[in-house]
Protein backbone atom coordinates (compact mmCIF):
# COMPACT_ATOMS: atom_id res chain seq x y z
CA UNK A 1 0.00 0.00 0.00
CA UNK A 2 0.95 3.43 -0.71
CA UNK A 3 1.07 5.41 1.88
CA UNK A 4 2.62 2.85 3.94
CA UNK A 5 3.43 2.24 7.67
CA UNK A 6 6.40 0.48 6.60
CA UNK A 7 4.88 -3.11 5.43
CA UNK A 8 5.08 -3.80 1.91
CA UNK A 9 4.87 -6.54 -0.60
CA UNK A 10 6.73 -6.80 -3.59
CA UNK A 11 4.95 -8.53 -6.50
CA UNK A 12 5.94 -10.33 -10.39
CA UNK A 13 3.38 -12.06 -12.18
CA UNK A 14 6.83 -13.03 -14.58
CA UNK A 15 9.02 -14.85 -11.67
CA UNK A 16 11.67 -12.64 -11.93
CA UNK A 17 12.67 -11.46 -7.99
CA UNK A 18 14.86 -14.12 -6.88
CA UNK A 19 18.62 -12.42 -6.79
CA UNK A 20 16.65 -8.63 -7.72
CA UNK A 21 17.99 -6.03 -5.30
CA UNK A 22 15.25 -3.65 -3.17
CA UNK A 23 16.99 -0.45 -2.50
CA UNK A 24 15.45 2.51 -0.65
CA UNK A 25 16.96 5.93 -0.89
CA UNK A 26 15.77 8.48 0.63
CA UNK A 27 15.31 12.37 -1.60
CA UNK A 28 18.87 13.02 -0.91
CA UNK A 29 19.96 10.41 -2.68
CA UNK A 30 20.87 8.49 1.06
CA UNK A 31 21.20 4.60 0.60
CA UNK A 32 18.96 3.61 3.16
CA UNK A 33 17.82 -0.24 2.54
CA UNK A 34 19.84 -2.56 -0.05
CA UNK A 35 18.28 -6.45 0.20
CA UNK A 36 18.86 -9.18 -1.95
CA UNK A 37 14.97 -10.91 -2.67
CA UNK A 38 15.05 -14.79 -2.12
CA UNK A 39 11.44 -15.21 -3.56
CA UNK A 40 10.64 -15.62 -7.14
CA UNK A 41 6.99 -13.75 -7.32
CA UNK A 42 6.27 -12.39 -4.19
CA UNK A 43 8.04 -11.13 -1.22
CA UNK A 44 7.05 -9.24 1.70
CA UNK A 45 8.91 -6.96 3.50
CA UNK A 46 9.04 -4.54 6.86
CA UNK A 47 10.67 -1.08 6.09
CA UNK A 48 12.73 -0.13 9.42
CA UNK A 49 12.88 3.55 7.85
CA UNK A 50 11.87 7.43 9.67
CA UNK A 51 8.55 8.43 8.14
CA UNK A 52 8.84 10.05 4.98
CA UNK A 53 9.61 10.27 1.10
CA UNK A 54 11.10 7.84 -0.26
CA UNK A 55 12.26 6.18 -3.70
CA UNK A 56 12.16 2.19 -4.17
CA UNK A 57 14.18 0.52 -6.35
CA UNK A 58 14.06 -2.78 -7.95
CA UNK A 59 17.29 -4.34 -9.93
CA UNK A 60 18.46 -7.30 -11.54
CA UNK A 61 21.77 -7.54 -13.21
CA UNK A 62 22.38 -4.01 -13.26
CA UNK A 63 18.92 -3.11 -14.94
CA UNK A 64 16.74 -1.17 -13.26
CA UNK A 65 12.84 -3.15 -13.27
CA UNK A 66 11.07 -0.81 -11.65
CA UNK A 67 11.22 2.35 -9.09
CA UNK A 68 8.65 3.86 -7.19
CA UNK A 69 7.82 6.86 -4.77
CA UNK A 70 6.80 5.75 -1.66
CA UNK A 71 5.06 7.68 1.83
CA UNK A 72 6.23 6.33 5.06
CA UNK A 73 3.43 7.26 7.76
CA UNK A 74 3.66 6.85 11.30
Amino acid sequence: PNPSTGFINVLSKRGILAGAELIVTDFTGKEMIKQYLRNENYEQMQLTVKPGLYLISLKKNNHLLYSQRLLIND
